[in-house]
């Protein structure tokens, strides 16, 4: 008995007349259920999902996404030009034209197969992407910021674990294991 059935059958009894009819069932939901919330036992991954994307990946995706215009590329040139990448949080002109860029996660998806080795492997992620410019690159994340923009070896995305549903593969720890504050960089 399974579905729409299984419920038809047992949602007028409480649950002392369910583990007493089915005692098997019971034992086997408790068992999934006690697996299920191990997970939340173990504390809250502190960039869940988050990936963080540097200036030109956000800029080559809002193209991709069709929204770039005369406003998003102003935007974009106050927050990467160095005369006003520092200064657009305190000038309401500067801020109002670089909001349009800055304060946008934008979601995102991506699936399909790695072949290695002759072995197909399926992934799957799923995100929020952060854009990260110099202005809101403080504290931790400047070393991250810094590493993204380095013009000799760029990098456009910082992905975090738990951005990787499935598939994973080669991750790099951005994070210390000591503190979750510190960031420690190294390629994978």
């Amino acid at each position: 008995m399974l579905g729409e059935e299984a419920w038809n059958e047992v949602k007028d009894l409480s649950i002392r007349d369910i583990e007493n009819t089915y005692p098997e069932e019971t034992k086997i939901a408790k068992q999934a259920a006690k697996v299920a919330v191990a997970g939340y036992k173990k504390g809250v991954n502190v960039a869940d999902a988050a990936v963080y994307i540097s200036p030109n990946m956000t800029r080559d995706l809002l193209r991709m996404r069709g929204v770039w215009n005369a406003d998003i590329k102003r935007a974009f040139e106050v927050l990467t030009d160095p005369d006003t990448a520092d200064k657009w949080e305190s000038d309401p002109k500067l801020y109002a034209e670089a909001n349009k860029v800055i304060l946008n996660a934008m979601k995102y998806i991506a699936f399909g197969t790695r072949f290695r080795n002759g072995l197909g492997i399926p992934y799957f992620n799923k995100m929020a992407l952060f854009p990260l410019f110099k202005s809101v690159a403080t504290g931790d994340i400047k070393a991250l910021y810094d590493r993204m923009v380095d013009p000799n070896d760029p990098i456009d995305m910082a992905m975090f674990d738990s951005a990787v549903k499935a598939g994973s593969e080669s991750p790099t720890a951005y994070y210390r294991k000591a503190k979750d504050s510190e960031i420690e960089l190294k390629d994978g």
